[in-house]
Formats: structure tokens, sequence, C-alpha cells
């Protein structure tokens, strides 16, 4: 798992790096297309995109923006920007913005708060929004030890009652973060209006990615053979990677947990078996993009209300390839929330 999450996120982590510094100028806006994949058909209708987008223009954005038009937005004035005690040890948090339910962002691995800042000033300008650190990423405190779901979930319920945050919650979730997205939602499901997932990670991944491979043949590809080293070298070091000691627990739960009728969007990248997998037959490189693809549709499967968007022209960085797509989804399970 470390290796296919690092493969995932090495990216995300080179734009991170560049994204302090980000905004970029754009031209007339046109909408590119996103292929929306419903699980059921009651499903969140997507909203309208702001208008309202002005940015200087001697920034640079970290990607490009694939929907011309879509400008990056200066951040605003926090709320709140601190370190709060919470559970024995310190958060970072940032708040923007005002109103109901409010929107908590989770980053990925190896990333902190920033990987947000595309959509951030964007959902400010509609309702409260909130990125934290979770314990021993970004600035929050660290011991370089490995915490429990149920120790992370309880983290942020902490967190936002220091806060005083009112009414339930939407919980957002980039790659390895809408795990813990998902998490906080099966264990404080009476507090959760919505999940909106990007580009999200599953804790048995690797497992599945190893099961798609064919059987072993003395004469097969080298590099499927390498491939499969690293698949079981993963599906060995999962369960107490990432952030976490017991992804193993936290899988069988979603497995066997389901979230009702509560409004879920998994928004992933479109299949690129070619630019993906290159070494690799066409068959099987199809076949292992199909995994991701099948990750996303379980995670929808979770809720009645679940529903997969892909992303044509992004990464896995959806957010800052195509940030309108995020934000249309996190503005419509608002404003579900709110009717």
């Amino acid at each position: 798992m470390k290796t296919l999450l690092r493969i995932r996120f090495v990216v995300v982590v080179l734009l991170w790096m560049i994204m302090l510094n980000a905004c970029s100028p754009a031209a007339t806006p046109v909408l590119p297309t996103a292929t929306s994949q419903p699980t059921p058909a009651n499903t969140v209708a997507p909203a309208d995109a702001p208008t309202n987008t002005i940015a200087p223009a001697d920034m640079l954005a970290p990607t490009p923006i694939k929907k011309p038009g879509f400008k990056l937005l200066p951040m605003p004035a926090a709320v709140i920007k601190d370190k709060i005690k919470v559970n024995g040890h310190k958060l970072y948090v940032a708040c923007y913005g005002k109103g109901n339910p409010t929107v908590v962002l989770e980053h990925g691995s190896a990333t902190d708060t920033a990987t947000w800042n595309s959509i951030v000033p964007y959902v400010a300008a509609e309702t409260q929004v909130c990125a934290y650190d979770r314990f021993n990423t970004g600035q929050s405190g660290a011991d370089f030890g490995l915490l429990t779901m149920d120790q992370v979930t309880a983290d942020l319920h902490a967190l936002r009652q220091a806060l005083k945050i009112e009414g339930p919650i939407i919980t957002v979730g980039h790659s390895i973060g809408g795990a813990f997205a998902v998490a906080y939602a099966i264990r404080y499901a009476d507090d959760v209006a919505g999940v909106v997932l990007v580009d999200s990670a599953y804790p048995n991944h690797s497992a599945r990615y190893l099961a798609a491979l064919p059987a072993p043949a003395a004469s097969e590809n080298p590099e499927i053979t390498s491939l499969r080293k690293t698949f079981v070298a993963d599906v060995a070091s999962w369960k107490d990677c990432c952030e976490l000691s017991n992804w193993d627990e936290v899988a069988a739960q979603f497995e066997s947990t389901r979230l009702g009728d509560t409004p879920l969007v998994a928004l992933t990248q479109a299949k690129k078996p070619a630019a993906n997998w290159p070494d690799l037959p066409a068959d099987l490189a199809d076949r292992l993009e199909d995994v991701w693809q099948g990750i996303q549709r379980d995670y929808a499967a979770m809720s009645s209300n679940g529903q997969v968007i892909v992303a044509e022209d992004s990464g896995h960085g959806i957010q800052w390839d195509q940030p309108h797509l995020v934000l249309d989804a996190i503005l419509a399970v608002v404003k579900t929330a709110r009717q």
C-alpha cells in the first residue's frame, strides 16, 4: 500500500510544494465534460459554479486548471487559524466563511491543509469551511507514532466541539483522506449531512490490485513480476502505514457498514491505462485501472444516495486539475443538506 499510495501521491506532493504561491490568470469560462454515474438513481444534483472569479495575474498555478475561466482566488481572511488542544495534543485548523452546514476538509497523505486552497475561497463564499491537519501531519502536533481510526475520528469530533460547530457537517476527503471522511461519517452518523470523496484510496486496495494480476508464470513479463512483488510487499505492510495502525479493522468496517441515505459523491479520475501502466499489456493495464474505478463505485454504494462522477481531464489531484467539479459536488451536498 505504501508504494501504491506513493505512486498516486507523488504528483500531488510535488504540486503541493509549489502551490503555496498558487493562483493563476485565466480566460473565458467553458465547462469541460464530466461523466456522472449515479448509484442508484436517487442522487445529488450538480450545483452551479460561482462566477465571482478574481485572482492576481502574477501568481503561478501548480497545475493547469482545465476549466478555462476558473481562477484560483486569494485565500480569504480566516475566521480562526490556530492550533487547538484536543485529547492531549494540538491540531492545526483554519476556518473560513460562515453558515451551515460546515464543510470539513481532510487532506491526503504527505500533504496538509494547503491541498484545498483551490476551492476554499469558493466554498467560504457559500458556507463555513474548515481545513485541518490530522495529528502527525502538517502543522499539527507530532510524536511519530501511529494512531487508530477511532483516535483520529475522536480527534475531529473533539475539534468540532472545541470550535462550537453546530449541526451536521459535510466531510470531504482527498486520496487517503477520503477514508478518514467516511470513517467519521460511520462513527458519527447523526453528525454528518453528506460526504464528498476526491479520488479516494481504500484501505485494502493493494490486495485488489494483487488479485487482478495473472497467476505467476516462468515466462511472464518482467514488469508483471516486479509489480507482483510490489503488491505483495504493500499487502504485508498496509496494516500499519499512512498514519494508522489498524487499517485492517477499518477495511472490515467499510465492507460491512452502510451510510443509509446520506448524500455521498465519489469523484474519480478517468481510466488512463496507457499512461498509468505504460509497460504492461493493454488488457492488464485496463484491468488494473478497473480496480481503482471499482473502489469508487464501492464507496458510492455505501449510501443509497451515492454517486460516482468521473473527472475526464484529471489526474489524482482533481481539486487542482478540475476544481470546479469538486466545488460543484460540495455545493450540491450543501444545498441538499439545507433543504
